[in-house]
């Protein structure tokens, strides 16, 4: 998202092709307490599908998102919104954003909020080869769930239709 920034406010950038191990680590996750996990479970499954609906539409109208976001905190709103160019550069940031967060595939059929157990692995291993982890014996466990993954899940459909009248 960031390089995309950069781009749109006018300053050339080569971008280099990540290699394999990176490309497959999250770029979307949330932190909470254990406790939480196994005390208040209902409300990370209300979190994680407003979130995802959000994305979802997101992705399906990213101008009326972009507008509507701009009505909600008027304060982020550029003060040359009207340029078809702010538009556009707004647009494709946010996408470019979005293509890091979302799970690829068939939107329909997405398994959002899945993490991928070698990806987390790697990201262990990366760790430790930069010096941040001193041991990779680390238990997956401790660092994510997919339990939740199911209750995620929301009509693609409906979300769509709403997507589709925003302005």
């Amino acid at each position: 998202m960031v390089h995309s920034q950069i781009e749109a406010a006018g300053t050339p950038i080569r971008r280099l092709e990540l290699p394999e191990k990176y490309r497959i680590l999250s770029g979307n996750s949330f932190a909470t307490h254990v406790d939480t996990i196994k005390e208040n479970p209902d409300l990370l499954k209300r979190f994680a599908r407003a979130y995802t609906k959000g994305m979802v539409v997101c992705e399906i109208n990213p101008e009326g998102c972009i507008r509507s976001a701009w009505r909600k905190h008027p304060s982020i709103r550029p003060a040359n919104a009207d340029d078809p160019k702010v538009m556009a550069d707004s647009v494709r940031i946010m996408l470019d954003n979005l293509r890091h967060k979302l799970p690829s595939g068939d939107p329909k059929s997405r398994r959002y909020g899945e993490f991928n157990a070698e990806a987390w692995k790697t990201n262990v291993a990366i760790l430790a080869e930069n010096g941040l982890l001193k041991r990779t014996d680390v238990s997956l466990d401790a660092l994510f769930t997919n339990e939740f993954v199911p209750d995620f899940s929301i009509d693609y459909d409906k979300v769509a239709a709403f997507a589709k009248t925003l302005k």
